[in-house]
């Protein structure tokens, strides 16, 4: 498969090698606060797999799942809930 977008490939990559269990486990260990997710996504990501975790957790909780340049994060989400009215 051929992916243009690194932040996708990196998803892929991940999920689809063998490190695929551990996106799911960082998933459920991560406490998902607006500065949590802020520090998160901002931090440079020295692997692959933490690249991997950064687009899906922009893909969470950006507006509308758009984790291109310009996107930002849910304010109010549903039900006033913020980012967190995307999550589990």
């Amino acid at each position: 498969m051929v992916e243009l977008d690194r932040e996708v490939a990196a998803v892929r990559q991940t999920i689809l090698g063998d490190d695929s269990e551990w996106p799911a486990e960082k998933i459920l260990a991560f406490d998902l606060s607006s500065v949590n997710a802020i520090k998160t996504i901002e931090n440079p990501a020295a692997a692959t797999r933490e690249r991997a975790f950064q687009t899906i957790l922009k893909n969470r909780t950006f507006h509308g799942g758009i984790i291109t340049a310009g996107s930002g994060f849910l304010k109010n989400g549903e039900n006033g809930k913020g980012i967190a009215s995307r999550s589990r």
